[in-house]
């Protein structure tokens, strides 16, 4: 690993002699105790939503300044983004009667090849949030049998329209409904 060090140095905020570690982004020595990451690592699917994640996120260590400036500012937009994602409002395709009155003008989105259904659901919302809308309409969501000689495994795809939706609009009356949300 390029962020270890085969000789000590000093740290570059608190002095100590022991700095085995080096800033991802500006390469400055620094030791555990003053080193900042991201909690976990952004292999293992920290940034499994991002279309197109940054640069400066892929590094497991920080220094202070640079974490500061550089990491915390796109990774809290990221944060703020799944949170918006995760209060989309979703309709199937078979629910036209309660969308019926709500616009269609933007392309859909679509995804392709998730391990699963949730996944791919939450892909398409956190591509309409990170879009700026607060719905999803028209959601059609399908599976595909993969086969790899005796090993089989499941691929999801999906679409959906993403929409700006009142919900002073919507029917609340969930009981009229034929597949509520």
């Amino acid at each position: 690993m390029s962020e270890l060090l085969s000789s000590a140095q000093n740290c570059s905020t608190c002095g100590k002699a022991k700095a085995h570690l080096h800033c991802g982004i500006c390469d400055v020595s620094i030791c555990k105790a003053c080193a900042d990451s991201l909690d976990g690592t952004t292999e293992n699917g920290r940034f499994l939503l991002m279309a197109a994640v940054p640069k400066e996120l892929l590094h497991p260590v920080y220094c202070f300044s640079c974490f500061a400036e550089k990491v915390n500012p796109p990774y809290q937009r990221y944060l703020e983004i799944l949170e918006r994602a995760k209060n989309i409002i979703v309709f199937d395709k078979g629910q036209k009667k309660e969308t019926r009155l709500m616009r269609r003008n933007q392309k859909a989105f679509r995804v392709e090849s998730c391990p699963d259904r949730q996944e791919t659901l939450m892909l398409l919302a956190f591509m309409a949030a990170e879009a700026g809308f607060n719905g999803l309409i028209d959601v059609d969501i399908c599976a595909k049998k993969v086969r790899e000689g005796s090993y089989q495994t499941t691929s999801w795809s999906g679409s959906g329209v993403p929409t700006q939706i009142e919900e002073r609009r919507l029917l609340r009356d969930r009981s009229l409904w034929d597949n509520p949300n």
